[in-house]
């Protein structure tokens, strides 16, 4: 018996304030994909290898996919290290590992932009190191904060909003890499050359950064009460008749269920379904991810280097507005649809812009740039909105699957499979470049959000779901 009551109701300016972590982070991972390898080109030994620095803009990803399941289990048990501290349990289980992340992060971020400033690559490398790793203490616990307040049905909706959020991270990193950016022109083999100048322009970008970063973190500091939050949402759920995880139910009641799905595996606390149908969502959330972050990470070489353009920023703005502006439309789709249709959807809508980006690179000429940018704006209007689509919906269909306890490993190994899709992608696309041309990237891409669309259609579990105190009926034979 699935219930719709009324009375769960999200709390959008509670959504936007945990949202500032989400912000944050993605202004920090923008501008460190799209300006990184630009760094990197301006030492000689990565000025002609994508393969190395494909490697090296994959680092990030092996350090998170150890990480990210690790702290966000430490995360979950938080709270059994702090009860006899209690100025630490004060701050809750997430907002402990925010604090210290981002204030680690933005220490490091200085020392790699001095390495870059003083030609300095040790230097740079080793800051890069530490920022990987503290930027992986506090993604899987900040991700984590909204299902741990939000009701299971709210999710979507609520996870629209910290999508926006991260989309108006994105945007500002955009913005900021266009008025801070400089380029300058060195002669090549008879040819104009543009890289990325030294000077005051990058430590603004990067000082821009770092300020953004630290007050996001202050007003979560100031706004957010973390234990309060948890237990008014336990109140909500009692108020409604509503019991969210399958292990409050009583015995006979979880014997029942996984009869009816194939027998339990207690450890994860999933029924043999639900573990299978996690494993097809997390295998097409690698796909679609390898597709999607191959393109990103070389798409401002893209422009530099293959078309020899330095404002490569206008397609990404409007992509990541055109995600913007799907956000909610995609969060009440998944209510009338479905979870699962509604990714579809989204991963069909990608499908859709690449091809168009396949049709161009291989029929426009490189010289006509006017055209280019054209069609380029709306290859990211198709990405932008489709990838939006997914995102509303597929964490949070793996975290359904989870209960109060382990939500932050969930988000552990969600992001495993999203981050090892990360590690090899950018190697495997540099490879490619190398081998071929850049051009190729667009294939690549396509080839993988289609074969990401299939893996989608053998998903059975993830849609919205509540347990009335007095039925079950709800948690067996989940479809679409």
């Amino acid at each position: 018996m699935t219930t719709n009551t009324p009375i769960l109701k999200l709390n959008i300016g509670r959504t936007f304030l945990i949202g500032l972590a989400f912000m944050a982070i993605c202004l920090f991972w923008e501008i460190y994909d799209s300006v990184m390898p630009l760094f990197l080109r301006n030492f000689k030994m990565f000025d002609n290898n994508k393969t190395l620095v494909g490697i090296i803009m994959a680092l990030d990803n092996v350090l998170a996919l150890v990480l990210l399941p690790f702290m966000g289990k430490l995360s979950d048990d938080f709270p059994k290290y702090t009860a006899k501290h209690p100025k630490l349990h004060k701050l809750g289980k997430r907002m402990p590992f925010i604090i210290v992340g981002t204030v680690l992060a933005v220490i490091a971020l200085m020392f790699l932009t001095l390495g870059h400033e003083t030609q300095n690559l040790i230097l740079m490398l080793t800051a890069t190191s530490f920022l990987l790793v503290f930027m992986s203490l506090y993604r899987s616990p900040a991700v984590a904060f909204m299902p741990d307040i939000t009701p299971k049905p709210l999710r979507s909706k609520a996870n629209a909003i910290i999508n926006i959020m991260g989309v108006v991270g994105g945007v500002t990193a955009m913005v900021l890499t266009y008025i801070f950016l400089k380029t300058r022109t060195v002669p090549v083999n008879g040819e104009d050359v543009k890289y990325i100048q030294y000077g005051l322009s990058n430590w603004l970008l990067m000082i821009s950064v770092a300020v953004l970063m630290i007050l996001a973190m202050v007003v979560m500091i100031v706004k957010v009460k973390e234990n309060k939050f948890i237990e008014e949402k336990q109140k909500l759920l009692d108020e409604a008749g509503i019991v969210e995880d399958e292990q409050d139910l009583d015995e006979k009641q979880q014997q029942e269920i996984a009869k009816k799905e194939g027998g339990r595996f207690k450890k994860l606390g999933l029924t043999k379904a639900q573990l299978i149908s996690l494993m097809f969502l997390l295998g097409a959330a690698f796909l679609w991810f390898m597709a999607y972050n191959g393109l990103k990470t070389f798409y401002s070489t893209f422009y530099l280097e293959y078309l020899n353009q330095k404002n490569f920023q206008l397609p990404m703005i409007i992509g990541q507005a055109a995600g913007f502006a799907a956000f909610v439309p995609a969060g009440l789709l998944g209510s009338r649809l479905g979870r699962k249709k509604t990714v579809m959807l989204g991963i069909f809508v990608c499908i859709l812009g690449l091809l168009i980006a396949c049709t161009m690179v291989f029929t426009v000429s490189k010289e006509n740039i006017p055209l280019i940018n054209i069609l380029m704006i709306v290859v990211f209007i198709f990405v932008g909105a489709g990838w939006a689509t997914i995102n509303v919906h597929s964490y949070v269909m793996s975290v359904e699957m989870a209960n109060k306890h382990n939500t932050g490993a969930f988000t552990g190994l969600y992001y495993s499979f999203t981050m090892t899709a990360q590690i090899l992608t950018p190697i495997v696309v540099g490879a490619i470049i190398d081998a071929s041309s850049i051009k190729f990237m667009f294939p690549y891409a396509t080839i993988l959000m289609a074969a990401a669309l299939l893996v989608m259609g053998f998903v059975k579990h993830g849609n919205a779901r509540t347990i009335a105190k007095k039925g079950i009926e709800a948690l067996a034979g989940e479809e679409d």
